[in-house]
């Protein structure tokens, strides 16, 4: 049986399991937009997915964020944790507040960098790549400028 604790062999990486409130999420990855849950009633934005405001329990919509952000808080994984990491490794897993939804937070790879570079707070953009092994699209971000 395969684990994750089994060399250092490439494998396929977990694919997203996309539920009612999280569909429309993947789906705007899928048609190259990083779009996140705003409330029709207050305008807070969210993120994950639910299915009604979890702060005045109104009703969701998908809005496009221009991708621009900052580093809320990380970590940098030197060990195997899931399978399809294993030549990325170290690598940095991030959450993200985007520019336009101070109240969200996107967890996502920091790509392109070296682990050393990435500090909280730095700015970030995202890019929407294929996730191997599926047909969906994950936002991972580079440091700007």
């Amino acid at each position: 049986m395969a684990g994750i604790d089994e060399g250092d062999s490439p494998s396929v990486r977990p694919q997203p399991g996309p539920d009612d409130d999280s569909q429309g999420y993947w789906q705007h990855l899928i048609d190259g937009d990083l779009a996140l849950q705003r409330c029709s009633s207050c305008s807070r934005w969210q993120f994950p997915a639910l299915e009604r405001c979890r702060y005045c329990n109104g009703e969701l919509r998908y809005e496009a964020v221009s991708g621009s952000g900052s580093i809320h808080t990380f970590i940098v994984q030197h060990h195997k944790v899931a399978p399809g990491f294993e030549q990325e490794r170290p690598y940095v897993i991030a959450l993200v507040t985007p520019d336009e939804a101070p109240e969200a937070r996107i967890p996502a790879r920091i790509i392109g960098c070296s682990p050393q570079d990435v500090t909280i707070g730095a700015r970030v953009t995202a890019e929407l790549v294929e996730h191997p092994g599926g047909s969906y699209r994950v936002a991972v971000f580079r440091l700007a400028g």
